[in-house]
């Protein structure tokens, strides 16, 4: 049998590797632990919750960074794994996840993977890279191997499940309550948040959205979504703003991305991937839906993003795939957003490059794992 430690920190990690972990224990050949810190442990609990005793350990994060690589390494060798499977934690930092690649990479007999969930995504700050990186597409794999040329890649396609949503369902029944009491005529706008609040250029940027909603404000809702990471305050600045421009707004800090995405006539980021998201529930769906949205037009902004995503543009926001505002004054007049033919357009973009992508799955992953203890 052979022994797989798993971590994640970040959420699409964790979304990305659930559907992997189920794989894996349905398969008799693998013995499955998985470590993992917030805010990956709380989904992990949410989408798996019939989790054997011990089968998942939430690791605190220390102020002291070498008592939680102690921890991390003391519950490595209790469990003594085969192979390790990682997710990549964001640009900033390190988390878990580097932890146990940086202790797995230093023991030969252990095998190193990691699944990567933003195109190109690598954090090297330990100094160690998973032997396979299972990436998206192939944009993914041309970036990565351009960050990291020794680095092996695999194309899995997208890893997160939404093969359960009946879009058409769940949209009737989310508008249902998101617009109880409300003429049924709303649009329904999501905005995602994204854990950069301490980023001044993040707070302008969502203001300017805000005030440009508040020139339409009796013909929509905000549906306001959270990041995993976002605390207490961001999210409340957010809604307050929302409120003092005379916005009705709701906050969706606990219905599922998908179900509220397949609520919405128009989903909004800075760079989120709901936007992605979003994409594959349209290139499934009957009809152009909603629409995705990133507000990719200040300067500051554009600076962070190349620096730490090390790309010049949101992938698959090209192709009219989706609206990319690149100026603040296509602000000014935000009717043009609510455009019909801006929906038809990236629905029928959607379906023509997301429907041909190779798309292999969990069960690939498990696979290749597999694989790489049969050519030994």
């Amino acid at each position: 049998m052979i022994k797989i430690l798993i971590s994640a920190r970040d959420p699409a990690s964790a979304n990305d590797i659930v559907p992997i972990f189920l794989a894996l224990i349905k398969d008799k050949r693998f013995f499955v632990k998985i470590l993992a810190q917030n805010p990956a442990h709380d989904i992990f609990m949410e989408k798996i919750p019939n989790l054997n005793i011990g089968q998942l350990v939430k690791c605190e994060t220390h102020h002291q960074k070498d008592e939680f690589y102690s921890n991390i390494a003391a519950l490595f060798d209790e469990f003594d794994p085969d192979c390790v499977l990682t997710g990549i934690s964001g640009p900033e930092n390190y988390g878990i996840d580097e932890i146990l690649l940086n202790i797995g990479g230093r023991r030969k007999k252990v095998k190193t993977f990691s699944v990567q969930s933003y195109w190109g995504d690598i954090n090297n700050s330990l100094g160690v890279i998973a032997d396979i990186v299972f990436v998206l597409d192939s944009f993914a794999e041309e970036v990565t191997l351009k960050r990291c040329q020794n680095c092996r890649t695999v194309i899995v396609g997208s890893l997160s499940d939404n093969s359960y949503i009946n879009i058409e369902e769940a949209r009737k029944k989310i508008r249902e309550k998101y617009l109880k009491g409300r003429k049924k005529n709303l649009k329904v706008v999501g905005l995602f948040g994204q854990p950069l609040f301490k980023y001044k250029w993040y707070q302008d940027t969502i203001l300017d959205f805000i005030k440009s909603m508040s020139k339409v404000k009796d013909s929509l809702i905000v549906v306001y979504r959270p990041h995993p990471k976002d605390d207490k305050k961001s999210t409340d600045w957010v809604i307050s703003n929302l409120k003092a421009h005379s916005l009705d707004c709701l906050l969706a800090k606990d219905d599922d991305i998908l179900t509220i995405l397949s609520g919405t006539d128009m989903a909004v980021s800075l760079f989120s991937t709901v936007g992605y998201d979003l994409q594959k529930l349209l290139s499934k769906a009957k009809y152009p839906f909603s629409l995705p949205v990133y507000l990719f037009y200040n300067s500051k902004f554009k600076l962070w993003f190349k620096k730490f995503c090390k790309l010049d543009e949101i992938p698959m926001s090209g192709e009219k795939m989706s609206v990319v505002v690149n100026k603040k004054s296509d602000l000014n007049n935000i009717r043009w957003l609510f455009n019909k033919k801006l929906k038809e357009k990236s629905h029928i973009q959607c379906k023509k490059m997301l429907n041909h992508q190779s798309n292999y799955g969990a069960r690939h992953v498990v696979s290749k794992i597999m694989e790489n203890f049969l050519d030994d």
